[in-house]
């Protein structure tokens, strides 16, 4: 719920619901605005992203420094490609939503630091999330077998978000390669 709030009740793309009332405060801040620090959606929203980005900094950090993973290097090198495009897309979603966010690419050790991360500028936010994108893009196949990897991430999915990773930030001709 606090996806469809955030990107699609915000931007009239839907409608909260029928009545003025019904989804609770959190549902109708999305609707009419303003939405406080305290709106429940956006804390789900931000946990849910970083979540992921923990989960994809654990899996980069094990494939490159565990050595009883026994897969080969091009194995090494998808499972790397698939995280960094999960990586870049929950970036997408923050930057979006929020603008200046802390920008973690490691896994975080210390629980003490994890609340004195700085925010990091947009501009680096974004050239972080295409970095991901163009590694994803180089490193995953064309296709995977459907009866296998049925909706499994491709270089073509990475290439897509990359475009519209472009085209927010109105570089056209990089959008239009």
């Amino acid at each position: 719920q606090a996806f469809i709030s955030i990107t699609g009740i915000r931007s009239d793309d839907a409608d909260k619901g029928s009545t003025t009332s019904d989804g609770g405060a959190n549902a109708q801040t999305m609707d009419n605005f303003p939405v406080l620090a305290s709106n429940g959606y956006c804390n789900t929203f931000w946990l849910g992203n970083y979540a992921l980005i923990s989960a994809c900094n654990t899996t980069i950090n094990e494939v490159n420094h565990n050595d009883r993973i026994t897969a080969t290097d091009q194995v090494k090198q998808q499972t790397i490609a698939e995280a960094r495009f999960l990586r870049a897309y929950a970036y997408f979603n923050m930057v979006r939503c929020f603008g200046r966010v802390p920008l973690i690419d490691t896994v975080l050790t210390n629980p003490a630091l994890q609340n004195n991360i700085p925010q990091s500028s947009v501009v680096r936010l974004y050239q972080f999330i295409e970095d991901d994108l163009m590694f994803a893009a180089t490193n995953l196949p064309l296709k995977w077998d459907a009866t296998v990897f049925p909706g499994r991430v491709t270089s073509g999915s990475a290439n897509g978000l990359l475009a519209k990773v472009y085209l927010t930030q109105q570089k056209w001709p990089q959008a239009m390669a």
